[in-house]
């Protein structure tokens, strides 16, 4: 794996502290989008250098986020000055549906020295864990497909993938699970757990 994946995960298990999702009005929800998404903004420009945010793609599409270790570096499209390239969806449906299609795509397709992916999933008791695990899978299958499809400017770059695991959900109480996919591996390694409580 390559040290700048090797520090991020490192980071993630030492001080990644995802904050309360939001209640909503009726105080029984847990929302994760906003507050996860402000939450990466805040935490990642203390690590890296420099942060640029919807960084611009050809065919008006945009990364979400450029990340170089460096300060003040000019990060572009002309070479490859981008240490690491970020998307992140916390809707679980869209992760399902679009996102290895799409966004997932984009990090193949940037000149950048590693990719990563943040993504939520969710275990429900009506679908239990089939649809995380088949997201996941949809996942490994497109990042075989995209490594080869995208050989010029992916290389053999490391790309890995952070699954936030919705594991329980009540309106008292929630709790996530966090695994590292690395490369389209079979098997993720465990990372932490984030739990949070009705106060």
């Amino acid at each position: 794996m390559h040290r700048i994946l090797s520090q991020f995960r490192s980071q993630l298990l030492q001080d990644f502290e995802l904050p309360t999702p939001y209640r909503g009005k009726s105080q029984t929800n847990w929302l994760v989008s906003a507050v996860w998404s402000d939450f990466l903004r805040a935490w990642l420009p203390e690590r890296y250098g420099s942060c640029r945010w919807e960084f611009p793609l050809p065919r008006q599409r945009r990364l979400d986020a450029a990340l170089c270790r460096q300060a003040g570096a000019e990060l572009s499209q002309s070479d490859a000055s981008m240490d690491l390239a970020l998307e992140w969806e916390w809707d679980q449906n869209k992760v399902y549906e679009s996102f290895p299609t799409t966004d997932f795509r984009k990090l193949f397709q940037v000149r950048a020295t590693c990719g990563l992916a943040i993504v939520q999933t969710r275990v429900d008791r009506s679908r239990g864990t089939d649809q995380a695990n088949a997201t996941m899978e949809r996942l490994r299958t497109h990042f075989t497909k995209y490594r080869t499809q995208y050989q010029e400017t992916a290389g053999t770059r490391d790309i890995a993938v952070v699954e936030i695991r919705r594991m329980e959900h009540t309106p008292q109480h929630v709790c996530f699970e966090g695994f590292w996919w690395l490369n389209g591996t079979a098997k993720p390694t465990a990372l932490r757990t984030w739990e949070f409580s009705a106060s």
